[in-house]
This record gives C-alpha cells, sequence and structure tokens, in this order.
C-alpha cells in the first residue's frame, strides 16, 4: 500500500511518471522508436536548454498503405528510419536560435492505417501527371494522425523520370519505400507546407548542402533544414 501511495505522489504528465529523486522517468516514451532510440530521452537528450511542456509538441506523420504495399518489417524499419532522420532535422531546428523555432517540439510520432482495401494501387506504376487523381484520393483516404505520407511498392514515374516519392502542397506525399532513402519523408514534407525555393521550379533550394536542395539521385540531397523549412514544418506540431 506504501509504494501505491508513493507512485500517486509522483509527478505525472498524464501518460508516464517522474522521480525527482533519480531525474528520470519511470516509464518508456510513449512514442516507442519511433521517437528516437533512446527509450528514456525527452527534447533530443537536452532538457537544460529544451522543453516539453506535458509532451504535447509533437510532429506526427500519419502513414497509410495502398494496396501493393505490406507492413512488413523491412517496411517499419524503412520508415522509422526516416522517422529518426526527420527527428535529426527537428533538433537541427530547435538548435538554430536564429530561426525561432519552439523548443517545446521536441520529438516527432508516426501514426499507422494499416486499411490497404480502399486505396487501390495501380497495376503496375503511378504515372503522373495521369495518375494524380488516384494518389491524392488514396492520401485522402489515410484516417492516421498526422501529415499523411502513403506507402506504396509501386513506381513512381513524372513525365518519363523515375521519382522515388512525390508530394502536393496541402495534400500529403506518396513514397515508395523500397526506391528511397532516410531524407525523403523530411524533403517530401517540405513540399507539403509549401516551401518556397530559389531554384527555377521554385520549390527546391540550389544550395547543395539545404535539405531542399533536388539532385537526380536522391542520395545528393542535402542534410541540413534552413529557417523556412523549419518554421513551415514545425507549425504543423501540436
Amino acid at each position: 500500500m506504501l509504494g501505491l501511495v508513493s507512485l500517486l505522489l509522483l509527478p505525472s504528465t498524464g501518460r508516464c511518471f517522474y522521480s525527482p529523486s533519480t531525474g528520470r522517468w519511470l516509464s518508456r516514451d510513449p512514442v516507442a522508436e519511433d521517437g528516437g532510440a533512446n527509450l528514456h530521452a525527452i527534447c533530443g537528450n537536452d532538457c537544460v536548454s529544451k522543453r516539453d511542456v506535458l509532451g504535447e509538441k509533437t510532429l506526427r506523420i500519419g502513414f497509410g498503405f495502398d494496396s501493393s504495399a505490406r507492413a512488413d518489417s523491412d517496411t517499419i524499419r524503412t520508415i522509422r528510419a526516416g522517422m529518426l532522420f526527420l527527428l535529426k532535422m527537428v533538433v537541427m531546428c530547435v538548435q538554430q536560435s536564429d530561426c525561432g523555432c519552439s523548443s517545446e517540439v521536441c520529438t516527432v510520432q508516426a501514426d499507422y492505417d494499416y486499411n490497404r482495401a480502399n486505396k487501390p494501387a495501380p497495376e503496375i506504376a503511378y504515372i503522373f501527371p495521369r495518375d494524380r487523381a488516384l494518389a491524392v484520393s488514396n492520401i485522402g483516404r489515410i484516417k492516421a494522425q498526422g501529415s499523411p505520407v502513403l506507402i506504396t511498392w509501386r513506381g513512381l514515374y513524372s513525365h518519363g523520370d523515375f521519382k522515388p516519392a512525390g508530394s502536393w502542397e496541402g495534400v500529403g506525399s506518396i513514397y515508395n519505400v523500397q526506391d528511397s532513402d532516410d531524407v525523403a519523408i523530411a524533403h517530401e514534407l517540405g513540399h507539403v507546407v509549401g516551401y518556397v525555393g530559389d531554384a527555377d521550379d521554385r520549390h527546391h533550394s540550389t544550395d547543395e548542402n539545404n535539405l531542399m536542395y533536388y539532385a537526380p539521385d536522391p542520395t545528393g540531397n542535402g542534410l541540413h533544414p534552413d529557417c523556412q523549412w523549419c518554421q513551415k514544418v514545425m507549425a504543423l506540431a501540436q
């Protein structure tokens, strides 16, 4: 009984308990590995300079699967790698004090809609612009919380060129987990929130170090977010 009373008196966020005497949370991170490999860390493991008020400031990504995809171990592993990269970008945004990003945005979280029956995939590949309406419709059927990402095992082709991922401003993105890389989720999220760059297409940056730089080979994309990406993406956090 004494142990129960002691537990009830511990400070709590409503989701887990904190022990002031040890300076540790007594339970695992509620977002599990989607919030990072360290299940006991918060705020990018830097609680001195960052805050996570009740854990309510979270950037959520909602993943759905079309009829071609499977939520197997390889697919989930690829998604988690992309989410870990997205978390790295969020931490970098918070560390850029000149961007004015809220330090309360400390984690990312993946939510999943496993219903494939209502998201029909094309027989061979999504060919744009022909299949734009189908892709957008499938994205709109994702019931998971957060900015929607449609997972597919079909190829993506735009005007004859292969694309590992694609997106539409204010709608969501589509992601071929078999042919993409860890950067794609964060890069395409920039397009979803309306990133405006200095490249000729006005959607990318000409800085090769910028996350929104476009490279024909996806492995050539930049690995650093700029303030515009940070401010627009972090505004999605709730």
